[in-house]
């Protein structure tokens, strides 16, 4: 129903992306996650063809895995999403033999710092995935713009919403 109602109200902006499962963990992908991406595709594409963001297991991470077994609808997209301070040059390997396989990849979520949404930056490995989100035509979102402590957080914790 969510879906459903989603799409029929937001579907005529093309500025709406879906996603309909961010990250998964221990599900399987053929047996489960893929199946459930399938419904909610087939729900949301009655009322728009905007893109559908499609997460992966392990935390929207086996890419590689998504698109060795693809979603088989059109304007889908899979999720990707790393920590700076936990995901490397291995997560970005995944990414490379998704986008060798035909996949088209979006970064729903990721951050300078540890995948736990704390700990130390890494910020030269945020910048060599912002350097491959370039090169690959990548859109990305950063986690998060909040004033939470915590060091993924965007703003110092307790900043005013008037931008002082």
């Amino acid at each position: 129903m969510f879906f459903n109602d989603m799409a029929q109200t937001y579907g005529k902006h093309p500025n709406v992306l879906f996603e309909t499962f961010n990250e998964p963990v221990q599900q399987s992908w053929s047996g489960e996650t893929k199946p459930y991406h399938e419904e909610m595709v087939s729900v949301t594409r009655q009322h728009t063809d905007n893109l559908i963001i499609c997460g992966t297991l392990k935390w929207s991470q086996d890419v590689d895995v998504a698109s060795s077994d693809p979603v088989e609808r059109k304007n889908i997209a899979y999720t990707i999403n790393f920590y700076a301070s936990s995901h490397g040059e291995e997560l970005r390997s995944k990414c490379r033999t998704a986008l060798n396989n035909g996949a088209a990849l979006c970064a729903t979520d990721w951050g300078t710092c540890e995948a736990s949404g704390d700990g130390r930056h890494y910020l030269a490995e945020a910048r060599a995935w912002l350097a491959f989100f370039m090169v690959h035509h990548i859109s990305d979102a950063n986690w998060a713009i909040s004033d939470k402590d915590e060091s993924c957080s965007a703003l110092q914790p307790h900043a005013s919403s008037e931008g002082e």
